[in-house]
């Protein structure tokens, strides 16, 4: 049997499988319609478990940390990620970028604006 049939999908594999699954048709439409659309699950209980302890992971490089408070946006705090992201935070970037490119360019141009 071939080694690479038995392997395991990587988790970019997996996530980006799993936004790819998603109806991008349906979400488009959504946008289009409302300006915003709720996409569903994407994330296993154990790909949240991870993504969230980056949060006070010291190994995970954050570039900036926002106090709500200190400008009346509410409580807590919200951390923008530094490089090199994440593995799995890249690949649902990435993921996402693909599907929702097509849908801003097409904004873009009912805009008249350039797409980028």
């Amino acid at each position: 049997m071939d080694a690479a049939r038995n392997r395991e999908p990587s988790t970019t594999d997996v996530l980006s499988r799993a936004v790819a699954a998603l109806d991008w048709d349906d979400l488009t439409e959504r946008l289009n319609e409302d300006g915003y659309a709720v996409a569903g699950s994407v994330l296993a209980p154990h790909h949240c478990e991870r993504i969230r302890g980056y949060y006070t992971d010291p190994d995970v490089p954050f570039r900036k940390t926002v106090d709500m408070g200190r400008y009346n946006y509410g409580l807590g705090e919200y951390r923008y990620f530094g490089d090199p992201l994440p593995g799995d935070v890249a690949a649902l970037r990435g993921a996402f970028y693909s599907a929702l490119a097509p849908v801003a360019n097409a904004w873009c141009r009912r805009l008249r604006e350039e797409p980028r």
